[in-house]
């Protein structure tokens, strides 16, 4: 049987994003500190804009984040490890896009997998 594998899903991402996506950081605010993982390949999907109030604007943005480029953060103590089972990206962290932070409202980690292997995490941030 046929189909693609998750090693091979994982490099047609990180292909892809290399080409046409940028850089991009996480943030958790936090008490004591506010941990951070930069240099994370990512794609910007420009989305709607929600009007707050009266003439208050917040733009709303899908954004899919390579799970390998997280995976790494923690692995080298950039990003808190989540608990089994949760993901490791949280509503109200912060994804940093171009030097300005939005706060994530949404994160999907069942879209983007295959073979049970999360590929991308497809997020949903609004700043």
């Amino acid at each position: 049987m046929g189909g693609l594998r998750p090693d091979q899903a994982r490099a047609d991402y990180r292909r892809s994003l290399g080409e046409t996506g940028e850089l991009v950081a996480l943030r958790r605010p936090a008490l004591d500190s506010e941990p951070e993982a930069a240099d994370l390949r990512a794609r910007v999907k420009g989305g709607t804009t929600d009007e707050l109030a009266s003439g208050m604007d917040q733009r709303r943005r899908t954004i899919i984040l390579l799970a390998e480029d997280v995976e790494a953060a923690i692995d080298e103590g950039l990003w808190p490890e989540p608990a089994p089972g949760a993901d490791a990206i949280v509503k109200n962290d912060h994804i940093v896009v171009r030097g300005a932070p939005l706060n994530v409202d949404r994160v999907d980690s069942d879209t983007r997998r295959v073979g049970g292997v999360l590929i991308a995490y497809v997020i949903e941030a609004i700043g």
